[in-house]
C-alpha cells in the first residue's frame, strides 16, 4: 500500500511538469482477475492498478505502472500477484486525434506469492481515436527475465477510453498474461485524469 501511495503522489507531481496529449494520463482501475496455476486449478481475485504516462520530448513519454491482486486460495494463506514496472516509450506517429502507434521498454518486477522475477519488458501497441471522446487501443508486451532458465513471458492487452471532459474519462480493459508456471485472465474499470494538450 505504501508503495502505491508513494506512486501516486510521484505521478501527480511529475503531471504538472510537462505533458503532452493522450500520453500524458493517470489511470486508477479496480481489476477482477482469474488466476490459474499448473497443477493447481483456478482462482479469482481483485485488486487495483495504477498507471501513469507522462509526455516529454514531444513524442517520448514514461511510464509506471502498478498493479496488485489478492487471490482466495481456499486456505488460510491469500496469494498475491504483484507487477511493477517503469520505463520509457516513443510515439511512432505524433496524430493525437487518429493512429497512434507507439513502442517501449521497461524495467520490471513481479511477485507471485513467494516468488519474484525481474527484468526487461518490450512493448508495442496502437491507440486510435474513433471521436473526440472515445479511444480504443491494444498493447503487446513480452517480458525477457534476468534469469537466463526463466523462460519469456507474454501479455496482451485491449481497453477503451470515454472522456467526460477534457481532463478526465472513463476506462475499461481485458489483459491476459502468459507465464512460465501461471497464466491471468482479467478486466478492470476505472477513471483516468489527463493532463496536458497536444503534441508540443
Amino acid at each position: 500500500m505504501k508503495r502505491l501511495i508513494t506512486l501516486v503522489a510521484l505521478s501527480l507531481f511529475a503531471a504538472g511538469a510537462h505533458a503532452n496529449g493522450a500520453f500524458s494520463h493517470l489511470d486508477i482501475s479496480f481489476l477482477q482477475s482469474d488466476l490459474e496455476v499448473d497443477g493447481g486449478g483456478e482462482t479469482d481475485g481483485d485488486g487495483i492498478g495504477v498507471e501513469f504516462n507522462g509526455g516529454f520530448l514531444g513524442k517520448t513519454f514514461f511510464a509506471i505502472e502498478h498493479t496488485a491482486r489478492n487471490y482466495d486460495t481456499n486456505s488460510s494463506l491469500d496469494l498475491d500477484f504483484k507487477l511493477t514496472e517503469f520505463g520509457l516509450g516513443y510515439k511512432i506517429l505524433g496524430d493525437e486525434g487518429g493512429l497512434m502507434p507507439y513502442a517501449g521498454l521497461n524495467f520490471y518486477n513481479a511477485q507471485l506469492g513467494s516468488q519474484s522475477d525481474e527484468g526487461l519488458s518490450g512493448q508495442i501497441g496502437v491507440r486510435y481515436g474513433l471521436s473526440e471522446q472515445l479511444v480504443v487501443g491494444a498493447r503487446y508486451k513480452i517480458f525477457k527475465s534476468d534469469d537466463s532458465d526463466t523462460d519469456d513471458n507474454t501479455s496482451f492487452r485491449v481497453s477503451g477510453t470515454f472522456a467526460l471532459t477534457p481532463v478526465f474519462g472513463l476506462l475499461a480493459r481485458y489483459e491476459s498474461f502468459s507465464e512460465d508456471s501461471f497464466d491471468v485472465n482479467e478486466f478492470s474499470i476505472g477513471f483516468r485524469a489527463i493532463f496536458g494538450g497536444g503534441d508540443e
